[in-house]
C-alpha cells in the first residue's frame, strides 16, 4: 500500500470519506499560530502494491499570501465564519503544498491550510474542513520534527476511535460519525492515549531537502 505520508489521507478526510473527523479542534481556530519548526521542503519516496514508485515533495510554510491551490483560503481571506468574532488572519495558518511525481512524468499538486497544537511534548496539526463558508469539522494528525527528519502519523487508528465510542469515552454528532466531544476532552484523550491513537505502523518519515542559496 502506498503511503504518501502527508496529504492524500487528509484530502480524503476533507471529502468526508472514511477518516476520523471532529467537530472541535485541539485548540481554537481563532488562536491559530504557525509553527516555524516544521517549515521547509521535505521528501519521501513511496511505492504501491505493484511496486510503482512515486516521489513526493512536501513544502510547508506560513500562509502569508494567497495561493491558487489552497482548498479553503477564501474562508480566511473573507470575513470568516459568523461563529467567530473576528477574521482569522491567513498568515497565522500553515500552508502545506505537496507535489507528486510518477516515473511516467505525471505530476500533481495539492495544498491545504492547517495550524498546530502542542499537547504536552507532542505536536498535532488541526486541518479545518470548510463547507459553504463554514467550518464543518476538523481532521487532526500528529507530527514530529527531529533535525532534518519530519515524522508524520497520517490520521488516528479508526478502530481505536470506534472502540472509544463503543465504551462511551467519545461521542458522535447526531446523525453523523463525526466526533462531537469538546476541545478539553480531546486534549485529555490525546494526552492519555497518544500511543494507541497513533501507532508506529501509521507513521512515515520525510527527509528535509537542502536549500541552495
Amino acid at each position: 500500500m502506498s503511503r504518501i505520508a502527508l496529504i492524500l489521507t487528509l484530502l480524503v478526510c476533507g471529502l468526508g470519506t472514511g477518516c476520523t473527523q471532529y467537530v472541535h479542534p485541539l485548540s481554537p481556530l481563532e488562536e491559530a499560530k504557525a509553527d516555524s519548526s516544521v517549515f521547509g521542503s521535505w521528501y519521501i519516496r513511496s511505492a504501491d502494491a505493484n511496486g510503482e514508485v512515486t516521489h513526493n515533495f512536501v513544502h510547508i510554510g506560513s500562509a502569508n499570501n494567497p495561493h491558487p491551490s489552497d482548498l479553503d483560503q477564501n474562508y480566511f481571506m473573507a470575513n470568516g465564519d459568523k461563529t467567530f468574532p473576528k477574521k482569522i488572519p491567513l498568515e497565522n495558518m500553515t500552508r502545506v503544498i505537496v507535489i507528486t511525481m510518477k516515473p511516467n512524468g505525471e505530476a500533481n499538486q495539492m495544498s491545504f491550510l492547517g495550524y498546530p497544537t502542542h499537547v504536552e511534548d507532542r505536536h498535532y496539526m488541526n486541518v479545518p474542513m470548510i463547507v459553504n463558508d463554514k467550518v464543518a469539522g476538523y481532521s487532526i494528525w500528529k507530527y514530529e520534527v527531529n533535525d532534518d527528519k519530519l515524522t508524520v502519523w497520517n490520521e488516528v487508528d479508526e478502530e481505536v476511535i470506534k472502540q472509544l465510542k463503543k465504551e462511551g469515552i467519545l461521542h458522535e454528532k447526531e446523525n453523523s460519525s463525526i466526533v462531537s466531544d469538546n476541545t478539553q476532552t480531546l486534549r485529555k484523550l490525546f494526552a492519555e492515549k497518544d500511543a494507541t491513537l497513533f501507532p508506529d505502523q501509521r507513521k512515515s518519515t520525510l527527509q528535509k531537502l537542502p536549500v541552495v542559496n
